[in-house]
């Protein structure tokens, strides 16, 4: 039980905390402020007492206006040095008896010297000063009522107090309960001040705590929000990468076959006609790599209308509730409505055929498979992992085209349902084979395989990617079909 109290008020007085509450803004010159209002308030109230002889004061006028103005003073450096000014206004309470007993218990005098206990549970920076205070408070309040009862004129001022009737004694029981009556309201009195201000120092404690939590959410959330959009142009650097290498190495290879027909063909009508071809294909894959270019440049810039999105959503601050619980409400509507839009730009595997058919133009000749589950159609696969497939498939293609010596492959696009990562789940998948091998000095430089890879862990897919046992290379990319990719 003895060590729960002591835990108690080491928690009450924040003896275990490091925290410093720190000074506000011009809190000297409110202090000073208050210590002149506090001291012309005081003078005004006494002059009415004693004008209308409330009370009655032999010391002179200057000796009242000196006692009155020591404890104002000392609520300039209440803030500054709280046990100091503390200190203080406990001497006048205690030691201003001796000197003007009547002004000692006005209310002005009683009410500064309660506001500075106060505020020395409230300000102080070492947590300790509070306990001393609280210790030496507690002592001169025993030696006060212990020298007041070895008094004669202790006993004398009692029987005055209490008001005997004549030829009624003094008992000892009666000056006891004077006493403990006495020492009973100045612990109220200025242990209760110190547990005041001691629950306000908990309660800037805890202002700045929620303060500081709501900036890491805020920071957090700004973060996050820069995330999404970092990794939405990441996407659609892949998407740049996917389809610059494609249709680019279809021109090469088609300029290519043109320059070879010019240089060993003697037949200009031949040559003319199966140049122009060539250039017509040429032609044909540059306009469909600036359109789609110019599609992903659309979203990119898009995107970068997120940046401020979120400083917007971000400025309007976290909320705190009444119970201190953070908000962020107003983040998370206007964040959401202006989401980055995550929807694929580009074609899907509807195109599929396309695509095929752009490939088999010279080299490989793709054979195309389709294994669909029918409870699980081509055409219901969710958009998101539609175009990260054919990206994918046109990817793999580009790198048959570019890095094998095959002449054909084979696409096959499958869905069904199966595990992926521990988990039974719908799937589509595309796989890329050919009966190739590599061909010397067309290293690439490995971007392609890795946004493969990246696409699929982004969907939670898997990916098996090198050569056959039996020869060429294999590319399949699984990936799990859930409602929330549509």
């Amino acid at each position: 039980m003895e060590g729960q109290m002591k835990q108690r008020a080491r928690r009450l007085f924040g003896l275990d905390e490091e925290w410093e509450r720190p000074l506000p803004g011009r809190w000297l010159r409110t202090d000073a402020l208050t210590a002149v209002v506090a001291y012309l308030v005081g003078i005004g109230v006494l002059q009415t007492m004693s004008a209308s002889r409330v009370l009655e004061i032999e010391a002179p006028l200057w000796q009242q206006l000196v006692f009155l103005a020591i404890p104002s003073a000392a609520l300039v450096a209440r803030r500054r040095y709280p046990l100091s000014a503390a200190l203080v206004g406990t001497a006048v309470v205690f030691l201003g008896g001796f000197w003007i007993p009547t002004l000692t218990a006005f209310i002005s005098t009683q009410a500064i010297s309660f506001f500075l206990a106060y505020s020395a549970a409230a300000w102080a920076r070492n947590r300790w000063h509070v306990v001393l205070l609280a210790s030496a408070t507690g002592l001169a309040l025993l030696l006060w009522m212990a020298w007041l009862a070895a008094q004669a004129s202790g006993a004398s001022r009692i029987a005055e107090i209490v008001g005997l009737d004549n030829g009624e004694t003094l008992s000892l029981w009666r000056i006891l309960a004077f006493l403990f009556y006495n020492v009973v309201i100045n612990i109220v009195f200025f242990f209760g001040a110190l547990g005041l201000g001691a629950v306000a120092w908990w309660d800037a404690r805890r202002t700045e705590q929620v303060a500081d939590y709501g900036a890491l959410v805020e920071e957090q959330s700004a973060t996050l929000a820069r995330q999404a959009v970092t990794a939405e142009r990441l996407r659609i650097a892949r998407e740049l990468h996917d389809v610059v290498a494609h249709h680019v190495s279809a021109i090469g290879v088609q300029a290519g076959a043109a320059r070879r027909v010019l240089e060993r063909s003697s037949d200009f009508e031949a040559a003319r006609t199966t140049v122009a071809g060539a250039l017509v294909q040429v032609e044909d894959s540059s306009r469909k790599a600036v359109t789609e270019m110019r599609s992903l440049l659309g979203t990119l810039r898009d995107s970068a209308h997120v940046d401020e999105t979120v400083e917007g959503a971000l400025g309007s601050g976290a909320r705190v509730s009444k119970d201190g619980a953070l908000e962020l409400d107003a983040f998370s509507a206007r964040a959401a409505a202006a989401d980055v839009d995550r929807s694929p730009a580009g074609p899907g595997l509807e195109h599929l055929d396309e695509l095929i058919a752009d490939v088999s133009r010279d080299r490989p000749i793709v054979a195309f498979d389709i294994v669909e589950d029918p409870a699980i159609p081509r055409a219901e696969i969710p958009a998101g992992v539609s175009a990260s497939l054919y990206r994918i498939a046109q990817e793999a293609l580009s790198n048959v085209r570019t890095h094998s010596t095959a002449t054909s492959a084979r696409l096959t696009l499958r869905t069904g349902r199966a595990a992926i990562r521990g988990e039974d789940t719908a799937f589509a998948e595309v796989e890329v084979v050919d009966d190739g091998r590599p061909r010397h000095g067309t290293a690439g430089t490995g971007m392609g395989q890795l946004g493969m890879r990246e696409r699929a862990r982004s969907l939670g897919g898997a990916v098996e990617i090198g050569p056959r046992a039996l020869g060429g290379y294999r590319v399949r990319v699984r990936l799990p079909i859930s409602r929330k990719d549509s």
